[in-house]
């Protein structure tokens, strides 16, 4: 009985080793994601600026505040509270780059998370090309191995999101 203790707390001391070494050895994760919008650039990214349309295509976002700096300049920050899976999550937004209607550059941040995202729109024959490029950090060793291992829901977030940016840009 002894034994069988002995390699049942071995196997599960290389288990939780071999899930904090993930995060040692993916610390970050990048992703891109983009969609063509059916509509001229001047009318994406208006839609897109309009903080008053964020929650209708931000997944889980109940509520934007600015709380430093002027609105949508580059070092501006918002107060950000996330409803997902039951779970409030608040986040600070700081904006790292703005140039209207070319792109728009963030980080997304709390304890748990960190998340620097560019977003580039180019106009291609009347419609719009929107391209996200993200790198998401863990806050902790535990969080850095977490991600890794759910990246491609990180990605597929995000697609989604821009797919909804897209039916809602399309039909206003």
């Amino acid at each position: 009985m002894k034994k069988l203790l002995s390699i049942g707390l071995s196997i599960i001391v290389l288990l939780v080793g071999a899930f904090f070494a993930v995060g040692v050895f993916v610390p970050n994760y990048r992703y891109s994601t983009r969609v063509e919008i059916d509509r001229p650039i001047d009318a994406a990214w208006d839609y897109f600026a309009d903080e008053t349309k964020a929650k209708d295509w931000i997944k889980g976002l109940q509520s934007m505040e600015l709380i430093g700096g002027e609105p949508r300049t580059v070092g501006s920050k918002y107060r950000m509270e996330f409803e997902q899976d039951g779970r409030h999550m608040v986040m600070t937004e700081t904006v790292t780059d703005y140039v209207p209607r070319e792109r728009f550059a963030f980080i997304l941040e709390n304890e748990v998370i960190r998340s620097e995202a560019t977003v580039k729109f180019t106009s291609i024959n009347g419609r719009t090309l929107v391209e996200q490029d993200v790198d998401v950090r863990g806050g902790n060793p535990f969080w850095r191995s977490l991600f890794a291992l759910m990246r491609s829901s990180f990605k597929s977030n995000a697609q989604e999101m821009l797919d909804t940016l897209k039916t809602n840009i399309e039909k206003s």
